[in-house]
């Protein structure tokens, strides 16, 4: 479990990193471009929101109360995909996506979710272009 709470955490680390130098460049050269810093700071909240809720999903994993449910794949995979959208902007992928909106499935919801940020950082390691989901 300690595995994959820092294999999610490491992705985004390195893009608030990368981000964070970006801003820091911007600000040594004088680059004027106010609304670039602006956009990668704005990134680098919305990735430690990420981090945050990653932390309270792992927390939820082992909450014993934690039951099996019907739940929508597609809202499923949107949540995952919102969570990483930062990362696949920064290394310019793009999702191509098919799955029909009325499809459910019988399990355990959040640990759905995760199995998917955990493949789709996988895929942004592996520097794909494009993800088919």
């Amino acid at each position: 479990m300690i595995e994959n709470i820092a294999h999610q955490w490491r992705q985004p680390l390195s893009t608030i990193s990368t981000l964070a130098s970006g801003v820091c460049l911007n600000l040594e050269v004088a680059n004027d471009n106010k609304e670039n810093n602006i956009s990668q700071l704005r990134q680098i909240v919305e990735t430690t929101q990420v981090l945050s809720k990653t932390i309270d999903d792992f927390r939820d994993f082992y909450n014993v109360d934690t039951m099996d449910e019907n739940f929508n794949i597609l809202n499923s995979i949107q949540k995952s995909l919102e969570t990483v959208q930062t990362d696949l902007s920064i290394n310019d992928i793009n999702i191509i996506s098919n799955i029909d909106s009325r499809l459910y499935i019988y399990g355990l919801k959040n640990e759905f979710t995760q199995c998917l940020k955990k493949d789709i950082y996988l895929l942004i390691y592996m520097k794909k272009t494009i993800i088919y989901i």
